[in-house]
């Protein structure tokens, strides 16, 4: 897991006010835990507020199953609905679970912000373009367990600027890009 702070690279890839407020806030807490993971009890919502329409919390589970712990109103509203107490496994189709489950994982497992830039898969089997900021959170024993993720969805697929199914992550370390299909 990752101690490093993510290098102003990555704030700038962020291209999103409220994204750069998330992270900071993040950092911050991280800080506060010596450099460790904060955990999720660490996060204020009240240091965020107009960014909680747009926040969503899930937890990674024991079994590794992702259950949906928040779901902002703003999320809610493009998802069809709020996800809290659903499984992730649930909701997408089982064609994008395998990827969605890795970059997940993958924030957790490496304890590093992650800029995800691609398509949400909404419960309609619908693709919707976003860009989301993951942050990972531990439990209350300092495991890595939830993932904090701010959304910004998009009016237009252009928007994106990536093509149809194709995931985009942009890790603290900005010299590789990794790109996958969804």
């Amino acid at each position: 897991m990752s101690r490093e702070l993510p290098p102003p690279e990555f704030r700038v890839c962020l291209e999103d006010p409220g994204m750069a407020a998330l992270l900071d806030h993040w950092c911050a807490l991280r800080a506060g835990a010596d450099g460790r993971m904060p955990p999720r009890r660490a996060v204020d919502p009240l240091a965020v507020p107009k960014l909680l329409q747009h926040l969503m919390i899930q937890e990674r589970e024991a079994s590794g199953r992702y259950r949906w712990r928040l779901t902002g109103t703003a999320v809610a509203a493009q998802l069809g609905g709020n996800m809290a107490g659903r499984y992730l496994d649930e909701v997408i189709p089982a064609e994008s679970l395998a990827a969605r489950m890795r970059l997940l994982s993958q924030v957790l497992d490496g304890g590093r912000p992650t800029l995800y830039v691609g398509y949400a898969v909404l419960p309609r089997r619908e693709y919707k373009a976003l860009r989301r900021l993951i942050l990972p959170l531990a439990d209350n024993d300092g495991r890595p367990a939830f993932v904090l993720s701010l959304l910004r969805f998009l009016k237009r697929r252009e928007d994106a600027g990536v093509e149809e199914d194709v995931v985009e992550m942009i890790p603290p370390q900005t010299a590789g890009t990794i790109t996958e299909a969804a």
